[in-house]
């Protein structure tokens, strides 16, 4: 029993990482918070997710976490900023095997961790149906 209940939790995991459709996946808000627009993207290859990154984003491209005047602020303020979350929730998701549910909230950070999680939950869902692009996902749906 325990040998078949094993073969199904792997099989099903490698079925899993098969659905994912090859290539680089990314998604914005349509509205911004503080200026920018929470940004995620995700890499794809051989059907694994291979490369992640978080921030917020200005369409001008520039990042939050390259801010300093923004990674001042929101340091003094809130104990974090972008510079480290960006980091610390891409690390967390990858050191969690992928698993989003086990990526901690970071004080002082809990909307851009909840940005991350809920953007990670979107390009996947789409690696899994449509394929690459660049994603515009509605703010109600953070």
């Amino acid at each position: 029993m325990i040998k078949i209940f094993i073969l199904t939790i792997l099989l099903a995991t490698f079925t899993n990482a098969q659905n994912l459709k090859d290539g680089f996946y990314s998604v914005r808000t349509d509205k911004t918070y503080f200026f920018y627009y929470p940004t995620t993207t995700m890499t794809v290859k051989n059907g694994e997710i291979v490369a992640v990154t978080h921030d917020r984003t200005k369409l001008d491209g520039k990042k939050a976490s390259e801010d300093e005047d923004y990674n001042k602020n929101m340091l003094e303020n809130r104990g974090v900023n972008a510079e480290i979350y960006s980091k610390k929730l891409v690390e967390e998701y990858f050191a969690a095997n992928k698993n989003l549910d086990k990526v901690e909230n970071i004080a002082g950070a809990t909307d851009s961790s909840r940005h991350f999680k809920s953007q990670m939950r979107f390009l996947i869902e789409k690696a899994q149906t449509k394929g690459p692009g660049n994603y515009i996902m509605k703010n109600y749906d953070l």
